[in-house]
């Protein structure tokens, strides 16, 4: 974890309690996603010296399990003068559903945030290179959230989730370099550049055929969301 890559995101959803300890809830999410080898001391990322950062449009659709509730429900309205049982309401569940999202992977230039997908920094389309990629996926949420009463129509959430995805590519890197030359004769010089911004200490560890990236482990990010929630019933 690199806490100061990590970015806002916003969300609004949905939640139905259709039984005492079960609920489901559709979330739509937006988030930046960022990284930056720059920031680590391992040889061979600090060496690659990529960075990116990754516009994520999120829906999902989660199944809830309540594990401590503690509840109780008094007056909707206060009187003045009348004492009676305050409203509790303190919830800890636990969840896992699946999310469909488009993503939009970009990296720093001089002249701003570069859409790499375009580029086909793996050599997508040449002879023996990468296998062109989507920008629309589906991945697997899961995570843990405590939830809290304000009042008797208000509530204050906190969940930290994880979602494994089925793609490999948010950061655009995936398998293994290809030849930098043809990829500046096929696709330019900015092409170039982003698929191998090595410093050039160690040449060949960014030779054709050598690792880029890890393809035997797709993706994956996390969300700590904080949500106010309004009763509707």
């Amino acid at each position: 974890m690199e806490w100061n890559v990590t970015r806002p995101s916003g969300h609004i959803g949905f939640r139905y309690r259709f039984a005492s300890l079960w609920v489901t809830k559709t979330l739509f999410q937006y988030a930046v996603l960022k990284g930056d080898d720059a920031l680590t001391n391992e040889p061979f990322r600090r060496n690659r010296n990529l960075a990116f950062r990754t516009h994520l449009l999120e829906l999902s659709q989660h199944i809830e399990f309540i594990f401590y509730s503690d509840e109780r429900f008094g007056a909707r309205h206060k009187i003045y003068g009348l004492k009676g049982m305050r409203n509790k309401n303190n919830v800890g569940y636990l969840f896992a559903g699946i999310a469909g999202f488009g993503y939009i992977p970009q990296g720093p230039g001089e002249g701003g945030w570069t859409n790499l997908k375009p580029l086909k920094t793996e050599g997508q389309g040449l002879l023996g290179g990468g296998k062109p990629y989507g920008q629309i996926s589906m991945g697997i949420p899961m995570g843990v959230g405590y939830k809290t009463g304000i009042d008797a129509l208000w509530r204050l959430s906190i969940e930290l989730s994880y979602t494994q995805t089925f793609t490999d590519y948010l950061d655009d890197v995936s398998g293994k370099y290809y030849n930098n030359a043809d990829i500046e004769y096929h696709y330019g010089g900015t092409s170039a550049y982003f698929a191998d911004p090595s410093s050039g200490a160690f040449p060949t560890w960014t030779h054709d055929g050598e690792l880029r990236g890890d393809s035997k482990h797709k993706d994956g990010y996390i969300f700590c969301n904080l949500s106010f929630i309004r009763n509707i019933t």
